[in-house]
């Protein structure tokens, strides 16, 4: 089993240095600070303070030049240059958002309940929303357009929700336990695999999106990042390593059935 994990180890790691898409955590503090994190290595690098608290909902933008995040029932954007949070809409405590991810096919933002297990769809430029649909409690929070499919950590699970029907069903264990308290997911749709982080762990973690095996990539070297969130930029070597990869995941890939969240 040792053998097999170093083995996907290497293949996550040589996909993330063929990647050309940034990352960006978020550690919770009640001066959120931004940072850049090294899909390869793990390590962060520290870019500013959000002046605002932060926790697990970190999420892309249609710019390179911001993300989305959320403090609670709030919802703002977050420069990636220095950091700064600026207010968009208060939600009046509809619902929180312990989760956030951003699809760019369809330009909306899911933001994740923790506590009532519910998703919601949020329109950036109105601050619109309605409930999409809800399962299991989820944290972290990401979005790829490629496989129309959210994906949401809780803390032994993986978890895949539709875009469109809200149908929400286990994809795998992690083989890693996460805190309750907060985890942070991002989709790099450069490489097909999804990153995650922890506040009890301290290393950042690559997640196989048919599967949900988490593997450590390395350490972050600060403690509490939450949310985290992945920027593409082009990239053309990427696909190269991916295409090998991807046939290695499936290989071995789990024969068991899937467990839907209503059996479970």
């Amino acid at each position: 089993m040792a053998t097999i994990l170093s083995i996907i180890a290497m293949a996550i790691m040589a996909v993330a240095d063929a990647s050309a898409a940034t990352l960006y955590g978020i550690r919770a503090r009640s001066n959120s600070e931004l940072y850049s994190i090294g899909t390869a290595s793990g390590s962060a690098t520290i870019l500013g303070q959000t002046g605002i608290f932060v926790g697990d909902s970190l999420a892309e933008s249609s710019s390179a030049d911001l993300l989305w995040a959320m403090s609670g029932d709030q919802l703002y954007s977050v420069s990636t240059t220095s950091g700064a949070a600026t207010l968009v809409r208060d939600f009046a405590n509809a619902f929180m958002g312990n989760g956030l991810a951003y699809d760019p096919g369809r330009g909306l933002l899911y933001a994740s309940d923790y506590g009532s297990g519910k998703v919601y769809l949020i329109v950036p430029g109105t601050g619109a929303f309605s409930l999409l649909g809800s399962g299991a409690a989820l944290h972290g929070l990401a979005c790829s357009s490629l496989r129309d499919t959210l994906y949401g950590v809780g803390t032994t699970s993986l978890y895949s929700i539709h875009v469109v029907t809200g149908d929400s069903r286990a994809v795998g264990s992690l083989g890693v336990e996460f805190s309750n308290g907060g985890s942070g997911l991002a989709y790099d749709s450069q490489t097909d695999v999804l990153y995650a982080s922890s506040r009890n762990q301290t290393n950042l973690y690559a997640i196989d999106p048919d599967i949900g095996l988490a593997v450590s990539v390395g350490a972050l070297g600060v403690s509490s990042i939450h949310g985290l969130a992945s920027v593409p930029e082009p990239s053309t070597s990427a696909f190269f390593v991916l295409a090998g990869f991807s046939v290695f995941l499936r290989l071995r890939k789990s024969a068991k059935p899937k467990t839907d969240l209503n059996k479970s």
